[in-house]
């Protein structure tokens, strides 16, 4: 009888095999690992990853923070060889259902131990994102318009990029990397800005509509912490600059003698933060900065931490739900702000998810979903 699949007489959730699919290639050549596709728990397999494997994390995060995972693989004999520069794909599940990809990655290190072990490092487009500095103009464009110049200077994929804010003029310098400068637009937009499980880069709105997944009490949910707490920033206030607002777009060179016209506030709060923004050049502009910045520090009043068995469909870019929990307070659908899965053969696989409530439509925050 194999126990793995036995649910019990009493019902509930069946144990479940976790599997995983690692593919990398040296550019696109033969080297590198090809095609492994290998269940977890299971007899001796032809696959040199189902023995060399020791354990993997991976973690996965909006910008300005950089997808990451890292492969312990131990020192026996066929174990796969990877070089840095390799890319590919890791992919995690469960045998009753196929691996899907969790992160498209580039070996970026590999470090040796005396004991023939390696630990393997491998990093998202990202990386290369946060590796390029530029000093550079953008007359006209969209923020989606500047996320894609910086991408294709950076050489990685593109997937969902929408238009985001406009600015009739933008200066980029090396005081900051690209990555940083997309997650500043992604700010002022009331977007997010982070790599999908294949690889592209995806700039948008924060998610919203059907969770991914519900995590059941008493099934999946191995911890949940939720902290309420008062927001450290009620109320923003952005001043812009310029008159591209009221005078027409070419007019946003123009010093205005009252920012009134480029100023615009948004939360609640009887003393709003003050943040002169000089890119924001109408009254369009600032608005939708300062709200979308309201949103950002009204997400952290309920935040917390969920620990479940893995969950490789939950990414940054998703909503999840819990259900059935002791303190009905817990109920109700979350935002994903970062995700960690784990996996090791003594530990088993676990996804941990930080998470926040969305904020409500009528909130300080000016409404997320």
């Amino acid at each position: 009888m194999d126990i793995l699949n036995l649910s019990g007489s009493g019902g509930g959730t069946p144990f479940r095999r976790p599997v995983f699919a690692i593919e990398f290639s040296a550019g696109g050549g033969v080297g590198g690992l090809l095609g492994a596709a290998m269940a977890l728990v299971t007899g001796p397999a032809a696959d040199p990853w189902a023995d060399a494997l020791i354990g993997l994390e991976i973690e996965l995060a909006p910008a300005p923070a950089v997808d990451w995972a890292v492969l312990r693989v131990a020192a026996v004999d066929g174990a796969p060889e990877l070089a840095i520069g390799d890319s590919g794909t890791i992919s995690l599940g469960y045998g009753d259902s196929e691996a899907r990809p969790v992160i498209g990655a580039t070996i970026d290190g590999i470090g040796r131990a005396i004991d023939g072990s390696r630990r393997i490092t491998a990093v998202s487009g990202a990386a290369a994102l946060s590796r390029l500095r530029v000093n550079q103009g953008f007359e006209q464009q969209s923020a989606g318009d500047i996320v894609a110049d910086l991408a294709d200077q950076a050489g990685v994929e593109t997937g969902t990029l929408e238009s985001g804010a406009d600015f009739p003029f933008l200066a980029l310098d090396d005081r900051g990397n690209a990555w940083e400068h997309i997650a500043a637009l992604a700010l002022k937009s009331g977007y997010l800005a982070c790599f999908t499980a294949e690889g592209k880069l995806h700039f948008g709105p924060w998610p919203d509509g059907q969770p991914v997944q519900t995590f059941n009490y008493g099934d999946d949910i191995l911890a949940l912490e939720v902290r309420d707490r008062t927001p450290a920033v009620a109320g923003v206030r952005m001043i812009g600059a310029g008159a591209a607002g009221s005078q027409g777009k070419d007019a946003w060179a123009w010093l205005l003698k009252d920012p009134a016209a480029a100023t615009a506030d948004a939360g609640d709060g009887t003393a709003p933060r003050l943040i002169a923004d000089p890119a924001l050049r109408s009254a369009e502009a600032a608005r939708g900065s300062a709200e979308a910045r309201a949103r950002a520090a009204g997400l952290m009043a309920s935040a917390g931490t969920l620990l479940v068995a893995g969950a490789p469909s939950v990414s940054p870019t998703g909503l999840i739900a819990v259900s059935g929990a002791p303190d009905s307070a817990l109920d109700g659908s979350y935002l994903v702000r970062r995700v960690r899965h784990g996996y090791s053969k003594a530990g088993g696989f676990a996804t941990r998810i930080d998470i926040c409530r969305p904020v409500e439509a009528d909130g300080g925050g000016g409404g997320l979903l």
